[in-house]
């Protein structure tokens, strides 16, 4: 075994840096004083890359070492900083924290990351303090920094952090309701229903997706009072919180907006339905209904929808309105039908409105059929629509 450690320090002084490497890797992985002295030596070797090697190789790190890391850590070299940095994680004392709390708040950009990441590894009470306050107190990207840390950390009081983090005026600046979301337990969810009642907008979208598809009721009611009674911008992105839930309630609530909404509103519901169920025989019902009874505004929305579901059910609804004397909506249909395949029939029907319909609707189709390829405009089409 003595020799074995011999051979190995032979080769870390060798030319051949392969060897070197390969040599320390093999060192570090041995239970054994004397493996680990030579290790040490190594760790100021002019080399910077045998010293980074050496390093990382590193099981036991005394207070005697730790020392000399802290030194290797304020080296103008950044690379060997950064793992010596990433070393003295793994051996949290009072003075390591000292040295690592300094370069997340003093040391150069490069190193901020690699030192607060360092404190996160510690994992220990006085480390979870120190990125609090880093937290609350630091710039934008040191604060951002501390936040990851503590998301990745068992502490309770780590956790507790991210929650108060959510929950303050720097949410949004530091990305906390992205961390908390990953984080599960009953606290996590009252901070995220605290955010989707009383949060701004951007708040709400970020804490509604989790809640709602974890069922939470309370955050249902949110989503469908904000889709009830919002502005048109809060009721397009409950209604699409709804339906990316996809949870069997999420969907009810959306069927219901669609029932009982009108316009805009109603067609974005059944819009946001039929993208989960594009084969629902109940939306496109509902989508040929809007092109009937519904205003003119609503019933234009409501072809353009039945255009992308491309089924036979929406394809016969656009035929049928293309015969709407309500000349906005006959225009919206043919143009919708145009966006489908273009079978025989579609591209009769095209051209048969063509020939009737104002100059408008003449143009529309022309583009139309020549969008779709050469093969599926004959000389006979173009006669027929001029």
């Amino acid at each position: 075994y003595c020799l074995a450690i011999a051979l190995l320090g032979k080769l870390v002084e060798s030319t051949d840096p392969q060897a070197a490497q390969a040599a320390l890797w093999s060192l570090g992985n041995m239970s054994s004083p004397a493996a680990a002295q030579v290790v040490r030596k190594v760790i100021r070797s002019a080399n910077p890359r045998l010293a980074a090697t050496a390093i990382a190789s590193l099981e036991t790190i005394d207070d005697e070492l730790a020392k000399d890391l802290a030194a290797i850590a304020r080296s103008p070299n950044m690379d060997l900083a950064s793992n010596a940095i990433t070393a003295l994680g793994r051996a949290p004392n009072e003075s390591t924290l000292a040295t690592l709390q300094d370069l997340a708040k003093n040391g150069p950009p490069q190193l901020r990351w690699s030192a607060i990441s360092a404190l996160g590894t510690c994992n220990n009470e006085s480390s979870v303090a120190l990125l609090g306050e880093l937290l609350r107190a630091g710039d934008r990207q040191v604060a951002s920094a501390a936040l990851s840390a503590l998301s990745s950390m068992t502490a309770p009081e780590a956790r507790d952090l991210v929650i108060e983090a959510a929950l303050s005026d720097r949410a949004q600046w530091t990305g906390a309701i992205y961390h908390l979301s990953a984080l599960k337990g009953e606290d996590v969810e009252a901070a995220l229903l605290e955010l989707a009642k009383n949060g701004q907008p951007r708040d709400r979208q970020a804490a509604l997706p989790r809640l709602l598809r974890l069922g939470n009721e309370e955050a249902l009611r949110s989503a469908v009072q904000l889709a009830s009674t919002g502005s048109r911008s809060d009721k397009m992105d409950a209604m699409r919180l709804l339906a990316d839930a996809g949870t069997p309630q999420a969907m009810a609530a959306l069927q219901g907006l669609a029932d009982s909404a009108k316009g805009q509103a109603r067609v974005t519901a059944l819009e946001m339905l039929a993208q989960v169920n594009p084969g629902d025989p109940r939306v496109n019902q509902m989508l040929a209904a809007s092109l009937q009874t519904g205003s003119t505004a609503e019933a234009v929305n409501a072809a353009a929808v039945l255009g992308r579901l491309g089924t036979e059910e929406s394809q016969r609804a656009l035929l049928a309105a293309m015969s709407s004397p309500k000349k906005e909506l006959a225009l919206a249909a043919a143009q919708a039908l145009g966006e489908q395949g273009m079978t025989d029939s579609v591209r009769a029907a095209l051209v048969a409105a063509a020939r009737t319909g104002d100059s408008s609707m003449k143009t529309m189709v022309m583009e139309r059929l020549v969008a779709q390829g050469k093969l599926a405009l004959s000389r006979g089409d173009v006669a027929k629509a001029s």
